[in-house]
């Protein structure tokens, strides 16, 4: 976004009002009367300095502090997730599971199946889409338009946290109500590495690459975590990041990585196509259900009811280095479109109030506890 520096400090006049759209020029006046415009060279400036690296840790720090706020739930989900969707959730699965020859399958007939010197690509993809989401989300301690429009890092992680924990709950249920013959080379009869969990095995047992897990089928675990993390970054694109090139590169990257998971999963036969197409429709289905929730009324009962699993004290903290950062940022005097000096607060708080509205369609706020809303 290019900034160029214009106003009359001795002729103020009125002071009219400009929202501008996401991606247009900004006019701004300066208290210092300084004129200039922000080129690729003022930023990387910019960078350089001590004030940048203050301002980034300020936004880092904000974030762990909303972390800390809600880290009582955060850790329910995070431990169902790690743990039970990943050992007695499974290995409930490879229990019920029963050898026999696979199911006749399109995508089999189409895609054929990869050697096993390839199949660690399907696991390469999966990790590479997870690490890129990570990458865009930090973008928002490095560039102060994220937060001014609330859009916090956190925030848009708990999202995709909460459609992560819904949908791998459900998919458990879904895999174990009906137990599938395995279409993978190590399910089939006669695998010497197969090898059922039972008693307490179930509760321990980890797969790995020498002891593969059977029977979790229906839907797709890969494809519903690469779509998932895709869609939370598709949705909040916007607000997390402010330049339009690279934020459309990196939704293409990440939809690329979706078609290409599906066609990896299906050709190391891990899955069968069906798992991949659910996968594939359940997933925005949830995902826009949970977006639409988190705007009635039932969703405002259950945050006053699970409080509890907030911390008030952190939650304190996270308003407290809010005002700190909205008290340090007016000390800058910021005055828009030539306002007068005397002014100052009026200015600030209008270039507060615009900011807001660069990004009119997000509304990132409304899914954490009240008492953390910037005020």
């Amino acid at each position: 976004m290019n900034v160029k520096v214009s106003g009359d400090l001795e002729d103020p006049g009125p002071v009219e009002m400009q929202v501008p759209s996401p991606g247009s020029s900004l006019s701004v006046a300066l208290g210092s009367g300084e004129v200039g415009t922000c080129s690729l060279a003022a930023c990387m400036g910019a960078v350089r300095s001590k004030e940048y690296w203050r301002a980034v840790w300020e936004r880092f720090w904000l974030e762990v502090l909303l972390v800390l706020a809600n880290f009582p739930h955060l850790v329910i989900k995070v431990v169902i997730m790690a743990y039970g969707a990943q050992v007695p959730f499974r290995n409930l699965a490879y229990y019920r599971h029963v050898q026999g020859p696979p199911l006749k399958d399109l995508g089999f007939e189409i895609i054929p199946e990869l050697s096993e010197s390839v199949q660690f690509v399907s696991e390469l993809n999966l990790y590479a889409n997870h690490l890129f989401v990570l990458m865009l989300l930090s973008l928002s301690w490095f560039r102060g338009s994220a937060h001014k429009t609330k859009m916090y890092a956190v925030y848009v992680a708990m999202y995709i946290l909460n459609c992560l924990f819904i949908g791998h709950v459900l998919r458990f249920f879904t895999y174990i109500s009906t137990s599938l013959p395995g279409p993978a080379p190590h399910c089939q009869p006669g695998a010497e590495t197969y090898s059922r969990p039972t008693g307490v095995k179930i509760w321990y047992r980890l797969s790995d690459t020498s002891d593969l897990n059977c029977g979790d089928l229906m839907f797709s675990g890969h494809q519903f975590q690469v779509m998932t993390l895709t869609m939370g970054v598709t949705h909040f694109r916007h607000g997390l990041c402010d330049i339009k090139w690279l934020r459309v590169l990196a939704v293409c990257i990440l939809w690329g990585s979706v078609v290409a998971q599906m066609y990896f999963i299906v050709g190391t036969r891990n899955h069968y196509t069906v798992d991949v197409v659910v996968s594939a429709y359940f997933t925005p289905a949830l995902w826009f259900a949970l977006q639409h929730f988190y705007t009635t009324k039932q969703y405002e009962f259950c945050k006053r009811f699970f409080k509890f699993l907030l911390w008030p004290y952190f939650g304190r903290k996270v308003e407290q280095h809010l005002e700190y950062m909205r008290t340090k940022e007016s000390g800058k005097e910021i005055v828009w479109y030539g306002d007068d000096r005397d002014d100052k607060q009026t200015g600030n708080q209008m270039s507060h109030q615009s900011s807001l509205r660069l990004c009119p369609s997000i509304s990132i706020d409304k899914g954490i506890d009240s008492s953390l809303d910037d005020k």
